[in-house]
Formats: C-alpha cells, sequence, structure tokens
C-alpha cells in the first residue's frame, strides 16, 4: 500500500504541481490521504478529457464507481489510485455517498461540454470542486466531521473556472461570479480552523490567476511565483483571497 500512496504523489508531483506543493504544508501524517484523494480527483476528471464518445467514459467512470463500493476488490487492488485512494476512505471515514456523487457529476459532464448556463456549472462545481475540499477537510481532521461545507461549497465555483480556463474562455459575467465565489470564501474562511486550512490554500492561486483573466491576460504564472504566493499565502491565507 505504501507503493500506491507514493505513487499518487509522484503523480500530483508530476502533473498538478499546485496542489503537490500546497500540499506539503499540511501535517505529515495527513499528506498520503490528501495525495490519494487528489489524484482520485485528477484521474475522474481526465475521463472526460481523454474519450471521445460519451459511452466509452461511461465505462471508466463504471469501473471507479464499482471500485469504490468494493465490487472489484482485485481489480481496484491492481490500480494505485485506486489502491491508495479506497484505503483512505476507509481510514478516514469518508462519506460514500459524497464520493460517488462526485463520480455521478463526471458522468454528466460527459454530455455537456462545456458547461452552459452558470447554474449548471455552479452544480458541478459544489459536486466536484466542493466535495474534494470537504473531503480534504475531513482527512485534515484525522477522519472526523468537519463544519467547513459552505466554505467548501463558496470557493468551488472559482476552482472550477479556474481550472477549466486554458480550454474555455469564459464570458465576464461567469468571472464576475468567479470572483464572488472567492469574496464570500474569503469572508467564511475565519471560520475554518487552521490544521485544516491547507486543503484552501490553492485558493490564492485561484485569485491570482483569476486577476490576470480578469484583465484579458494570460492567466499563466511562471513557477517561482506560484512557490512565492503559496509560502506568503500559507501565513495568511484570508490575504491572498
Amino acid at each position: 500500500m505504501l507503493d500506491a500512496y507514493a505513487y499518487c504523489e509522484k503523480l500530483l508531483r508530476d502533473e498538478d504541481k499546485d496542489r503537490y506543493l500546497a500540499t506539503l504544508f499540511a501535517p505529515a501524517d495527513s499528506r498520503p490521504g490528501l495525495f490519494a484523494l487528489q489524484a482520485f480527483d485528477l484521474e475522474t476528471a481526465r475521463v472526460a478529457l481523454r474519450v471521445s464518445e460519451p459511452l466509452a467514459g461511461e465505462i471508466r467512470l463504471q469501473w471507479w464507481h464499482d471500485a469504490i463500493t468494493g465490487q472489484t476488490p482485485e481489480q481496484t487492488a491492481g490500480h494505485p489510485v485506486a489502491a491508495a485512494f479506497v484505503d483512505t476512505v476507509q481510514r478516514f471515514g469518508l462519506p460514500q455517498d459524497h464520493v460517488l456523487a462526485l463520480i455521478a457529476a463526471r458522468r454528466a459532464r460527459l454530455y455537456e461540454e462545456p458547461l452552459r448556463g452558470l447554474d449548471v456549472l455552479d452544480d458541478f462545481a459544489r459536486k466536484t470542486a466542493g466535495v474534494v475540499f470537504s473531503l480534504a477537510g475531513r482527512i485534515l481532521n484525522g477522519g472526523r466531521d468537519t463544519e467547513i461545507g459552505p466554505v467548501a461549497e463558496a470557493a468551488a465555483l472559482a476552482v472550477v473556472v479556474d481550472a477549466e480556463s486554458g480550454s474555455h474562455r469564459y464570458a465576464g459575467h461567469v468571472l464576475g461570479a468567479a470572483r464572488d465565489s472567492l469574496k464570500q470564501t474569503r469572508s467564511l474562511i475565519g471560520s475554518v480552523p487552521q490544521h485544516i486550512l491547507p486543503a484552501f490554500l490553492t485558493l490564492a492561486l485561484v485569485n491570482a490567476r483569476l486577476a490576470l483573466m480578469e484583465k484579458g491576460q494570460s492567466p499563466d504564472l511562471p513557477q517561482w511565483r506560484r512557490q512565492w504566493i503559496l509560502w506568503r499565502a500559507s501565513k495568511n491565507l484570508a490575504g491572498y483571497l
């Protein structure tokens, strides 16, 4: 199982450097679970990008559904991300229905690319990014429930708009809604216990990239600046939202 967790960490380090670096600010005993959660999120998010027909995506996401519900233990054990994440779900008591809701949202996404309408985009964000924030909070809280749901939901839209900015050019009203998402998050972040704040650290980068998008500029930030923002935000996250 240690190899499976190491695989997840490497996957994040190679393909989602921002979340990898942000997770390094979390306590060491929480990092393997966070890497497993983020690797699961990365793998399921990729499905819509890698298939040309919805049916192929349905098959892949059904595989994940079966893995989470324990229907394919041998196949799950042979897939490092699935093995590590299923172990994380069990160790931290992550609500299975939340995980399955995320998979269902990814499945629905197969049939609407890009997402049309702010309400549809916001609903998708809450069921994906919002769920990941909530699950990360539970991992950081040692498997105990948290009360960060409102913060997770507030932050979700900004995260999804940021994540998709490379493939979609969003209209001004969507960027405005993403900005409102961050403003609401900033007003609520003070209610988040200090030890759970690493779950939200990448929002500082979302804020920086959104500011560039609002000016009509490329949201790409050099690596050194991303690392500097994360380091500064780790000391005062509210000041970077």
